[in-house]
């Protein structure tokens, strides 16, 4: 039996984020961009990191590289050439805590792959994401069968830019768009989080008045 029930993460982004004062919203002086990416063989850190933070901070912006657990897990070597190319830049850091969400509701923007944080973050605080066009994370070899186009790839443009890994021009500029028009976004980001996910913000109650009532007429038998 499927309910439609929504998602709890998502609801405790959103609370976190209506608790903010206006000034903790508020646009950072200095650009703050999270990448924080999937894990895998041709992810973002693992295949193209150094290239992509360079061409993020040459735009000025302070960025917080957020790799997945399982990165430090399968490939440490990933996250520590990163953290020793660019130990002496002041605007980088590193951020292995994925747990905390402190750096998600400070960030004017992500910079993603195919991870599942980058819907997390766009639909939770309604900020942008700009996506690194890597090769596709398939677990799945077979999904084109199915005849559904996954939810991940056809999101993207309405949360977001996409753009090659291969070219920090257009990644710089995409920047200065996404963090220069944030409001723009505002309105696209809610109308596709409101086609695709249920109950927004209640989702724990849903599912706590459905488990009740089951439990009640198992009860009443």
């Amino acid at each position: 039996e499927l309910i439609e029930h929504g998602y709890g993460r998502l609801d405790r982004i959103i609370e976190r984020r209506a608790g903010l004062t206006d000034e903790q919203r508020a646009p950072n002086e200095q650009p703050l961009i999270v990448v924080a990416p999937s894990w895998g063989p041709n992810c973002l850190f693992e295949s193209c990191g150094d290239d992509v933070i360079e061409a993020l901070l040459a735009t000025g912006a302070a960025v917080i590289a957020r790799p997945h657990p399982m990165t430090r897990k399968h490939t440490p070597a990933a996250i520590d050439r990163l953290a020793e190319r660019f130990a002496g830049d002041p605007s980088f850091s590193l951020e292995e805590n994925v747990a905390s969400q402190d750096s998600l509701q400070r960030a004017d923007l992500m910079v993603s792959d195919w991870s599942g944080a980058a819907l997390e973050f766009a639909f939770g605080t309604e900020r942008p994401v700009l996506f690194i066009d890597v090769p596709r994370k398939v677990n799945n070899p077979g999904y084109e069968e199915l005849g559904i186009e996954p939810f991940e790839a056809t999101v993207r443009e309405q949360i977001g830019k996409v753009v090659g890994p291969d070219s920090p021009e257009q990644i710089g500029a995409a920047v200065a768009e996404l963090v220069g028009d944030r409001d723009r976004w505002i309105g696209s980001i809610r109308s596709a989080r409101e086609a695709n996910i249920y109950n927004v913000g209640r989702s724990g109650a849903v599912a706590a008045d459905v488990i009740a009532e089951k439990a009640d007429r198992y009860l009443q038998r």
